[in-house]
């Protein structure tokens, strides 16, 4: 059972008693800002990418889709900002850390750059390539950057326990219901034979069109028409074989003479007789 907002305020909690997360309202103001503000965005995109076009005489009714991609992601995240009322809020602290803690953090960094900048000075000194080759150092150099960033850092907002077991929580029930409801989309897709049977249908013209050129991919092709059709390949080997065996027997009476064909007649039409009782 998965608990509700007032429930969730009582599960974490911070060590003075606050709430470590909580749900805040996103006023509508906001929320049409957003959206004016990401359609504007989109619409730049595609104006701008409009323009290339035209000084490049390349605008045209076909190639102008390729600017409205942008306009059209715009649109899209504009409305997901519009629709979303509400914005999860967690809780945060400053937390300062102590030279050596800080000279701890920093000294993996710190030391990999220096062996990894006097081995390459090392080598472009035996191969005589340091005064021309020099700025290679600079890429091993790197670390370095990083680990005299992670000491002058003396302090950083983290989350607060209980705001880190609320993130965790909330981030794996949002996975979780990701995943069923695309469980429920592929099954009610499923369940709708008419799309299936569409669907396969396409992907067997699709391999008969391409079965000259890769026969490999076609038989690909075929096998993901044969997965969305399996409810229907018992009736379409039942079909199969019965028409076959149907096609055999109509053959082989074919092939016989007409007087056999005329006595085997006459002896069905008298067992069907007899059993009648006539």
């Amino acid at each position: 059972m998965q608990p509700t907002e007032a429930t969730s305020a009582q599960l974490f909690v911070n060590d003075d008693g606050t709430a470590a997360t909580w749900l805040e309202a996103i006023p509508l103001a906001v929320r049409k800002r957003a959206f004016v503000r990401l359609t504007a965005l989109g619409a730049a995109v595609s104006v701008a990418v409009w323009l290339l076009q035209f000084k490049g005489g390349s605008l045209s009714i076909g190639n102008a889709w390729v600017g409205a991609v942008a306009l059209a992601l715009g649109l899209l995240a504009g409305w997901g900002s519009l629709l979303q009322d509400s914005i999860r809020r967690f809780t945060f602290a400053t937390v300062s850390h102590s030279q050596p803690e800080r000279m701890r953090r920093a000294r993996g960094w710190i030391l990999g750059g220096l062996v990894g900048t006097a081995l390459l000075v090392g080598i472009e000194i035996y191969q005589g390539t340091l005064s021309a080759d020099w700025w290679f150092a600079l890429t091993t150099a790197a670390p370095l950057f990083v680990g005299a960033r992670l000491y002058l850092v003396r302090s950083e907002v983290v989350p607060t326990p209980a705001a880190a077991r609320a993130m965790a929580y909330f981030a794996a029930r949002a996975e979780n219901q990701a995943k069923a409801q695309d469980s429920a989309l592929v099954e009610k897709l499923w369940e709708r034979r008419w799309l299936r049977y569409a669907l396969a249908l396409g992907f067997v013209g699709i391999a008969c069109r391409i079965g000259r050129h890769d026969a490999v991919l076609a038989a690909v092709i075929s096998l993901y028409a044969a997965l969305l059709t399996l409810d229907l390949l018992g009736w379409l080997l039942a079909a199969f074989l019965g028409g076959a065996l149907f096609g055999g027997i109509v053959r082989g009476i074919a092939a016989l003479p007409a007087a056999v064909v005329v006595i085997l007649g006459a002896m069905f039409l008298a067992s069907v007789l007899r059993r009648d009782g006539r």
